[in-house]
């Protein structure tokens, strides 16, 4: 459903103005909002445009779906105000969404807690993505607590699990789906089976590997989950998304209950070292999607690249498409993959001068920007006969810099590729030889999206700043 965007002062006032045009026919037609409206706090006409926002908030009687910046959560704390008043009696929400749009910290005060606890709308996706909304399983569970009836499907930016406890948690017994962004200490199965004990459509969750943790710290906390779940374990999860320190932890989680879908977001450097070993053999009968998202980010100075020259070397040869796709396709051999998407970005930012270098970086452009996918598609169409459909992308940025007072008179070189490709597999014809039918671009995006291997929000967001997807 696509939001209406009321991000400023003109925004507001045309969408004003169409809605009473004929605000009994077109008001209950407005389902879904989006008011990223935090400039308005310091708009000469603040209160006017607040005053049409109540207006509008009020004439949409079938609103089902609000997005809220921080200007308009901000003016609820310690001030009575109509605007406050308007949002606590909304009783047709569906989806409510709490954003930060870079507002300063001081400007919220506990403006996100009190719309929460006073919300009256039977909330089945609830998402936080503003710092201010995060800390403990028990801290989150007391503001959320009366949503817990009908609440579905939540997601939140920063979950701290560093100081946890299973106990005196209320299950949120509908919860079907969760979403953690950013995940601070220890990844507690124990904690999260007894809070989401329903937990069945999606597990999404990152940021263990920000944690300056050793390899004995990920035993420990594993070996803590294949305990914990001797008592308790979610009947079976359909889709998994995470980074790889994440799966490691709970993937004893996932052995006996194997999610059919399962999306790694993860360096290249990782993918080599990790990907067999996080794919096990129990999952082969079930795990049917897998969506690899294999980054690859250098942008190092000259002088890191001359002590890091090994290991630069190391990372190219793994970048070479025949090495990588061999690993890929050796990792996921025991598995009976019937969807596969890969989507490999790099980003390399190297002094001019390094650039230039052929034992470091011209091999590997030079092999991201002439990467034969065809040829990549026929090679794991054979190896893998289960596999029905393929989807490869490759894209990249690779920019010269300018670091020294010489370079700087010169304009900066850069590359930018996007590659990608689709490919539907047949069985084999009685001659044994097996076809494959290119997708077109309307094909590709629309099986993409069927499967729904479609690229996280946060793996977006770290591409699209550079290219066009």
């Amino acid at each position: 459903m696509d939001r209406i965007l009321l991000k400023d002062g003109p925004s507001i006032r045309k969408f004003y103005a169409f809605l009473f045009v004929d605000a009994a026919r077109r008001g209950p037609h407005v389902r879904a909002l989006d008011i990223k409206a935090s400039t308005i706090k310091n708009d000469p006409n603040a209160r006017e445009l607040e005053s049409l926002l109540c207006e509008i908030l009020a004439r949409s009687s079938n609103l089902q779906i609000l997005c809220l910046s921080s200007f308009a959560a901000s003016h609820i704390p310690g001030q009575e105000s109509e605007l406050q008043h308007i949002l606590e009696g909304l009783t047709t929400l569906r989806e409510l969404r709490l954003e930060d749009d870079s507002v300063r910290v001081s400007d919220w005060s506990n403006a996100p807690y009190m719309l929460i606890k006073k919300i009256r709308s039977p909330i089945h996706t609830f998402s936080a993505h503003i710092d201010e909304l995060c800390g403990t399983p028990l801290h989150i569970n007391s503001h959320i607590s009366h949503l817990i009836p009908t609440l579905q499907d939540l997601r939140l930016d920063v979950l701290d699990m560093q100081e946890n406890s299973a106990q005196d948690i209320i299950p949120c017994t509908s919860v079907h789906s969760l979403s953690i962004i950013r995940l601070q200490g220890t990844c507690d199965v124990s904690v999260l089976l007894r809070w989401f004990p329903a937990l069945k459509t999606s597990l999404k969750v990152f940021g263990l590997g920000e944690n300056d943790w050793y390899l004995d710290d990920y035993a420990r906390v594993r070996e803590q989950n294949i305990r914990s779940q001797k008592d308790a374990a979610w009947t079976h999860l359909d889709e998994v998304i995470c980074d790889p320190e994440v799966l490691h932890v709970i993937v004893t989680a996932l052995k006996h209950n194997a999610p059919s879908q399962l999306y790694l977001s993860m360096d290249i450097g990782e993918a080599v070292d990790v990907l067999e070993d996080l794919l096990p053999a129990e999952a082969k009968d079930r795990l049917t999607h897998l969506t690899l998202c294999l980054r690859y980010v250098d942008d190092r100075s000259e002088s890191q690249l001359e002590h890091d020259e090994t290991d630069s070397l190391n990372q190219i040869l793994l970048l070479r498409p025949c090495v990588l796709w061999e690993i890929i396709s050796y990792a996921i051999g025991h598995l009976r993959l019937t969807h596969l998407r890969v989507f490999l970005h790099a980003d390399i930012r190297r002094p001019s001068r390094a650039l230039a270098d052929m034992r470091c970086s011209q091999p590997l452009v030079r092999g991201l920007l002439h990467i034969d996918l065809q040829e990549v598609a026929a090679k794991m169409s054979e190896e893998h006969p289960s596999l029905r459909y393929l989807f490869i992308t490759s894209s990249g940025y690779a920019l010269a810099r300018n670091d020294s007072d010489e370079d700087r008179t010169r304009r900066p070189t850069c590359k930018i590729w996007l590659h990608e490709g689709g490919w539907r597999m047949f069985n084999r014809d009685e001659d044994g030889t097996r076809r494959m039918e290119e997708l077109g671009s309307r094909a590709l995006d629309s099986a993409i999206a069927r499967e729904e291997m479609d690229l996280s929000e946060e793996d977006l967001l770290l591409i699209k700043h550079h290219i066009k997807i």
